[in-house]
């Protein structure tokens, strides 16, 4: 098929970053996490408005939020320590569309909040409606209504790790201008091993979804292992609707061979090849499908995101009549790019 005209202008300039390996799990993943932050940040659409140093100094957030230096200044300020115990969070907020501390901008946090020597685990949810209070060198801030969606934006795919290792690694972060599309992608030795989307949706139902954002999740292993990083299989996403509301999952809905079934469950299959007659790879725009019981029903789009074909391999690029790369392949997912290669170690 012909290639799908992007919703939105996309900053790539945060793209093919280097992670190096530092000598240990702990000193690669406190780099690694360190640089998506920054990285967020650099985009202009995120900024920090709270966060820990896991040594006891924080800044809390305020009310309404503020932009606050992020004490994330070095490698050694991310420490993992059990809730109660000093450890490091931090806090952003998105300021695509209105300035910080302005009423319902989305709030994302990191949380350290266990005890792991090698720095495997990072606790990640949103405030959809940008309502996080609170933080101590002790606990994170919380949502102080029930927006806090807890999303798992380190989704581990393929190999049940949510950050490199001591390995070198590339970072992929990008996002829409005004801020309602985000991506996260982490790869290493030739394979996706993180993917995160922080969106806001398109065309989205009115009715009980005051705010509607949502993070992707992912539960269960891949079926076919690298090929699939990042497949369809069980992945979803988690948002909140409702008044006084609740969280809940959004899954994935779409046309030609990709249909829902048993619940998380969705049918992509291994052997499909490009159109035999026409030689045009099928791309299916995602829809969304509530599986909240009582607002049950399809509630609009994801923008620039489609499914592809997976004998396509992630990392793999679409490009115009012109050779232009426009779209990179992860995992079933085919999301907006720029004309450069995605370097994968």
């Amino acid at each position: 098929m012909a290639l799908p005209t992007k919703d939105k202008t996309y900053n790539y300039t945060q793209i093919n970053q280097a992670v190096l390996a530092q000598g240990s799990n702990l000193a690669t993943n406190r780099r690694y996490l360190r640089t998506l932050v920054d990285a967020l940040v650099a985009l202009g659409t995120w900024v920090c408005v709270a966060s820990s140093d896991g040594a006891g100094g924080f800044d809390a957030m305020t009310g309404p939020s503020t932009a606050q230096a992020s004490r994330w200044t070095d490698d050694s300020k991310l420490v993992w320590q059990s809730e109660g115990s000093n450890h490091s969070w931090i806090v952003l907020e998105n300021i695509g569309a209105a300035a910080v501390g302005t009423a319902g901008n989305v709030q994302i946090k990191y949380d350290l909040k266990q005890n792991d020597g090698d720095g495997w685990g990072c606790w990640c949810s949103l405030s959809t409606t940008g309502t996080f209070t609170g933080g101590t060198a002790t606990a994170a801030p919380a949502a102080s209504d029930a927006s806090e969606v807890n999303v798992a934006l380190y989704s581990y795919y393929s190999d049940y790790l949510s950050f490199p290792g001591n390995q070198n690694s590339q970072l992929h972060v990008w996002g829409s201008t005004d801020g309602e599309v985000t991506h996260i992608v982490g790869a290493a030795a030739g394979r996706i091993f993180a993917h995160a989307m922080i969106v806001k949706a398109k065309d989205p139902v009115a009715t009980n979804w005051a705010a509607p954002w949502l993070g992707l999740r992912h539960s269960g292993s891949c079926p076919n292992g690298a090929a699939a990083a990042s497949n369809t299989d069980e992945a979803y996403f988690m948002t909140h609707m409702g008044t006084p509301g609740t969280t809940g999952p959004m899954y994935l809905t779409g046309e030609t061979i990709y249909r829902p079934g048993e619940g998380t469950r969705y049918s992509v299959w291994s052997s499909n090849v490009a159109d035999e007659d026409t030689t045009e790879w099928p791309l299916c725009q995602v829809g969304l499908y509530s599986g909240f019981v009582g607002h049950r029903g399809r509630k609009g789009l994801l923008f620039d995101v489609y499914f592809g074909l997976r004998t396509a391999y992630h990392g793999d690029t679409y490009v115009n009549g012109l050779g232009q790369k426009e779209w990179v392949q992860i995992g079933d997912f085919v999301l907006p790019w720029t004309n450069i290669a995605m370097e994968m170690t």
